[in-house]
């Protein structure tokens, strides 16, 4: 993760065109850039099984593992994030033998920005115009997939291995605030 905020060298005071007219700074100086740059991958995550009728007394029960979870040939996506055939529910009464935190939910790849302009009306009064974009480039960060393995046959679970969630895309928001 990583930030910047930069004033732009615009305008009276800045670099560039410092002796410019009121006018003309009234549109290029005072201009403010801000940027938030998120890459990481995935959170760890265990696949859950039920502990039946209670015998184990456990609310954190886990799946037997029954074959390799990241087996070539598998293709990762919404529909199916982890090969689910490599889960089964435990026997009852028996602990699951799946390790924590086996898989990795997707990750997540976001920009926000925004840009500002501070406009002097009196001498300690200021306004504040600002144009900012959260996950500006409306880039798809998934949620975690449903990783509670079905008790039996006689009792699917459809959304397993289903990813059934995204954040949200792009938001753009104009706001305008006073500053004394």
């Amino acid at each position: 993760m990583g930030s910047i905020t930069a004033k732009l060298p615009f305008g009276k005071g800045g670099r560039y065109l410092a002796g410019s007219s009121w006018a003309l700074d009234s549109l290029i100086g005072g201009w403010q850039v801000n940027g938030i740059v998120s890459l990481r991958t995935g959170f760890p995550f265990s696949v859950a099984a039920t502990d039946i009728d209670f015998i184990n007394q456990c609310f954190g029960q886990r799946a037997d593992v029954v074959g390799n979870p990241h087996a070539g040939g598998f293709k990762k996506g919404v529909t199916e994030w982890f090969n689910t055939n490599s889960f089964v529910q435990p026997a009852k009464g028996n602990y699951g033998n799946s390790s924590r935190d086996i898989l990795r939910a997707p990750g997540v790849e976001n920009v926000d920005a925004s840009f500002f302009k501070s406009f002097s009306l009196i001498e300690r009064l200021k306004l504040q115009t600002r144009f900012e974009a959260f996950n500006l480039f409306n880039h798809t960060n998934l949620g975690f997939p449903n990783a509670s393995v079905p008790q039996s046959a006689t009792l699917p679970n459809p959304s397993y291995g289903v990813i059934g969630s995204a954040a949200p895309g792009r938001i753009i928001q104009i706001a305008a605030k006073f500053i004394w």
